[in-house]
C-alpha cells in the first residue's frame, strides 16, 4: 500500500494496481455516528480513481502523480493516464524523486544507483490540472521545456481540454488531429497545405461532413487541362458554406473538382 501526502493511495496486488481517493470527511462522519462496520469499515470513505493491469513492484507519490516500477519499466500515473519514462532491467526498485534534480532514482540489490530525468514542471503542471486549478496551470506552463509540450498536449487532450491542447502542442500532426476533432477547419487547412497526406485526410473528413449535413453524395473526379470554374455557393448555413470553400481550395491544389451526382456545387 502506498499513501500520498494528500488523500490518494495505491494498492498493489500480484496483477493489479488500484488507486483510490480517501474521503476523510465521510470517514469522520461514520465514526461520529457510530456506523463503522467492524469488518467492512466505511464503504463511502474510498472512491476508486483507476486500476491498472500491472504488477507494480515499488511506487512513490509526487503530489498527485504516482511514479512506479514494474518488472521492466519505470512509469508514472497521472489521473487515469500512464506514461513510460524508460525501460529498466529487472531487479531495480524505486528510491524516490528529487525535485531539485528533476530526476527519479532507482537501485538494485547490489546498491547500483541509476537515475532518469522527469521534469518537475511537467509533474507540477499535471498535478494542478488534475485538481482543476487551470489558473495555476497557466502560470506553470511557461516553465515547461518545449520538447515536453507534445506530452502536455496529450495529457490535456486526455483530460478533455482539447482546445488548450491545440494551443499548447508544437507537433504538427498532433495539432492537425486536434483541429479536426474540434472542427477548427481554418487551423486544419493551414496545417494541411504543406502536407499531402493531411490534405487528403482533411478532404475526406470534410466530404463526409458535407454529406451528413446536406444529404448530398460528394465525389472527386479528375480534371484535364481546362479552366477552373467560378465557385457558386449553393449550400445554406455558415458551416457548410465554409467547408465547401475549403473543399474547392483543396481540389484546385490537387487537380480535382468537387461534383455532385445530381446538382453541381461549382460552375
Amino acid at each position: 500500500m502506498y499513501w500520498s501526502d494528500g488523500d490518494l493511495v495505491g494498492i498493489a496486488t500480484d496483477d493489479q494496481f488500484y488507486v483510490l481517493r480517501f474521503n476523510r470527511a465521510a470517514y469522520q462522519e461514520a465514526v461520529a455516528a457510530g456506523t463503522v462496520d467492524p469488518n467492512e469499515g466505511v464503504e463511502d470513505a474510498f472512491e476508486v480513481i483507476t486500476d491498472l493491469n500491472e504488477n507494480v513492484r515499488t511506487a512513490k507519490w509526487v503530489g498527485d502523480v504516482c511514479i512506479y516500477t514494474t518488472a521492466n519499466r519505470l512509469q508514472y500515473l497521472v489521473g487515469e493516464q500512464t506514461y513510460t519514462i524508460t525501460h529498466i532491467d529487472p531487479g531495480f526498485f524505486l528510491l524516490g524523486y528529487i525535485a531539485r534534480d528533476g530526476r527519479v532514482y532507482l537501485a538494485d540489490k547490489e546498491v547500483n544507483v541509476i537515475s532518469y530525468a522527469l521534469s518537475l514542471s511537467v509533474v507540477e503542471y499535471q498535478t494542478v490540472v488534475l485538481r482543476g486549478d487551470m489558473e495555476a496551470a497557466e502560470e506553470l506552463l511557461a516553465q515547461i521545456p518545449e520538447d515536453q509540450l507534445p506530452k502536455i498536449a496529450r495529457f490535456l487532450e486526455g483530460q478533455g481540454y482539447k482546445d488548450k491542447a491545440l494551443e499548447v502542442s508544437t507537433d504538427p500532426e498532433q495539432r492537425f488531429e486536434l483541429a479536426l476533432q474540434l472542427n477548427k477547419l481554418d487551423v486544419a487547412y493551414q496545417l494541411a497545405e504543406s502536407n499531402h497526406s493531411r490534405k487528403l485526410h482533411l478532404t475526406d473528413r470534410i466530404k463526409h461532413r458535407v454529406e451528413m449535413e446536406t444529404g448530398w453524395r460528394c465525389s472527386f473526379s479528375r480534371v484535364e487541362s481546362r479552366p477552373r470554374g467560378r465557385i457558386v455557393q449553393k449550400i445554406q448555413g455558415s458551416w457548410v458554406s465554409s467547408v465547401t470553400v475549403y473543399l474547392h481550395r483543396l481540389a484546385r491544389r490537387s487537380g480535382t473538382t468537387l461534383q455532385n451526382g445530381e446538382r453541381s456545387m461549382s460552375e
